[in-house]
């Protein structure tokens, strides 16, 4: 019949891994027992067990996603035998130019980079600015944070505006046409991370985007023209020390309890200087802000929060290698 007999088995000096600064590689050996010594080498590399072509390395529970498997090497244990040795080659992807002068090693084989969904994501961080209100200010006096008030002590009413900056992370790679897109994009747009990513707290990256293209490339697998689609995608972050926003706790009137036959009921009384009534401040509770007190700011969460690590996208600039 000339066919394998049950799965592969890995073995146990498997798996053995090699990493230096430019490049990682790995290896995965698996016994594989046939029930003829003429069974095809295809039957054998593609025995149940065996890694599939492009796949990443995984070991201990982990993904090394741009450490791909790129080819088998099967080798019979002893003449006649009906036992083989599979071995899996997986590499990082060397990078595309052959240039020296620009990054190149000159070590590049024909058509390793070929396959568009084993290259390496890229990474562009930037900056860009914005105005923002200005809510509160750190008294020097003091040493606590103030709201912006006149030398009156009249908290200003709007308050005043300035320029501030924000971190652009911007990662794009090569994705397989069955990623599930567009729908990602739609599930984290306008969403902060709940998570460490990027060594980044949780709750300092909104993700502004996540746009994917449908692109082809012609590929010869096996001596074969083969068209490949693939996705081009595109994911756009905003960093900033926190996306949770601090506001004077502030109004046009302040509640206290009746103290009459219910003590239950609310009353509200309304911030009146000279015959007009302001903004005041309120103590956290809607209660008027005793005088000498340190304002209250209340904290707010605008954006829903989901886990980045969830993406799959590289945690450090080395993982860019």
């Amino acid at each position: 019949m000339m066919a394998v007999v049950g799965s592969a088995q890995e073995r146990p000096d498997s798996p053995q891994i090699e990493q230096d600064l430019n490049q990682r590689k790995a290896t995965r050996k698996y016994l594989v027992t046939t029930d003829d010594k003429n069974t095809p080498m295809s039957s054998i590399v593609r025995a149940t067990g065996i890694p599939l072509l492009y796949s990443s390395f995984q070991f201990g529970g982990e993904t090394d996603f741009f450490n791909i498997m790129r080819n088998y090497t099967a080798e019979r244990l002893g003449d006649g035998s009906l036992h083989w040795e599979v071995t899996c080659h997986y590499s990082t992807p060397e990078p595309e130019s052959n240039d020296a002068a620009h990054g190149g090693t000159k070590n590049e084989k024909q058509g390793e980079n070929d396959n568009p969904t084993v290259a390496l994501p890229e990474i562009d961080v930037a900056f860009e600015k914005f105005q923002e209100v200005v809510w509160y200010v750190y008294d020097l006096t003091t040493k606590k944070l103030t709201p912006c008030k006149a030398s009156n002590g009249q908290v200003y009413d709007p308050p005043p505006m300035r320029d501030a900056s924000r971190m652009i992370i911007t990662i794009t790679r090569n994705e397989s046409i069955l990623a599930p897109h567009p729908g990602l994009g739609l599930q984290y747009m306008d969403t902060v991370n709940s998570d460490v990513w990027f060594g980044l707290l949780p709750n300092q990256v909104k993700c502004q985007s996540i746009t994917a293209k449908r692109q082809t490339k012609q590929l010869s697998i096996g001596g074969v023209p083969t068209i490949l689609p693939y996705l081009s995608c595109s994911y756009k972050f905003e960093a900033r020390p926190t996306w949770q926003t601090r506001l004077l706790d502030q109004g046009a009137y302040w509640i206290n309890k009746k103290i009459l036959d219910d003590p239950t009921t609310w009353v509200k009384r309304k911030f009146i200087v000279e015959g007009h009534p302001v903004v005041g401040p309120l103590d956290g509770f809607g209660g008027k802000l005793a005088d000498g007190a340190n304002p209250v700011f209340n904290t707010f969460q605008f954006y829903n929060t989901l886990p980045f690590s969830a993406l799959n996208l590289p945690q450090a600039f080395l993982d860019f290698r």
